[in-house]
């Protein structure tokens, strides 16, 4: 029976872990930019 060498390694669960943190983190961040902008004076630039 030959060994296949499996995908699925501790590496690659880091890699996407990591990834989906880091696109997460856009996620959290861009719908509270019109609101900051808005605080800073900035309405005409929201678009």
């Amino acid at each position: 029976m030959r060994f296949l060498p499996t995908f699925f390694t501790l590496d690659f669960f880091v890699l996407c872990m990591s990834s989906f943190l880091f696109f997460a983190s856009f996620n959290m961040i861009i719908p509270e930019l019109p609101a900051y902008l808005s605080s800073l004076g900035g309405e005409d630039y929201k678009g």
